[in-house]
């Protein structure tokens, strides 16, 4: 919603004066704040994962071994694709400044 907010901002002045600024200023927070959260999500997430394996022993269930294994590789696609959607944005690339 925040990264909406901020191309809405910015595209009221036709992408160009301090709304501009302004926009781009807002839609890098909501990047930023995506990433954090995402990240927040993925460590509340691990230590769950510990908590468990302390209480259930060294072994999960087969099938809940593999859900968790599959949320874990989701995440690290996710974490992974994030970062050029980030550095595309900082470099002017989604905003047609970059050739």
């Amino acid at each position: 919603m925040t990264q909406g907010a901020g191309s809405a901002i910015a595209a009221s002045g036709n992408w160009e004066g301090s709304s501009k600024t302004a926009g781009i200023n807002v839609l890098l927070v909501g990047l930023a704040l995506q990433l954090f959260t995402f990240t927040f999500f993925v460590f509340v997430f691990w230590q769950f994962m510990c908590r468990v394996r302390i209480v259930e022993g060294e072994s999960f269930e087969p099938n809940l071994k593999k859900m968790l294994r599959g949320v874990l590789i989701a995440a690290i696609f996710v974490e992974v694709s994030e970062l050029p959607q980030h550095s595309r944005t900082v470099g002017g690339f989604v905003f047609g400044e970059c050739c």
